[in-house]
């Protein structure tokens, strides 16, 4: 699946760092793939990269590979639909 469609099938926002101190807390996400309790991947380098997303497929979507930029992106739903998310060694 390409990212463009797997970015619209999953519709993801990137949150930036003063809508995450309203949502997530003041304290700075970890970096990568996380839950709290939403599914998120901080992707804390420069420039934007492609991730794999881990899906448990519970509503017949599967894993993906996705572009995200700098700051924590939110991938939907929780644990255990979303079961993580990492780098892939790739920019996009």
């Amino acid at each position: 699946m390409s990212p463009a469609s797997a970015s619209a099938e999953s519709a993801t926002t990137t949150v930036t760092s003063q809508q995450q101190d309203g949502m997530l807390g003041a304290k700075a996400d970890p970096c990568g793939w996380f839950a709290n309790p939403g599914a998120y991947y901080n992707h804390c380098g420069t420039g934007h990269v492609v991730i794999y997303v881990d899906r448990w497929n519970t509503s017949g979507i599967k894993d993906y590979e996705q572009c995200v930029g700098p700051g924590t992106t939110y991938l939907g739903g929780a644990w255990p639909d979303f079961q993580g998310a990492w780098y892939v060694g790739r920019s996009c």
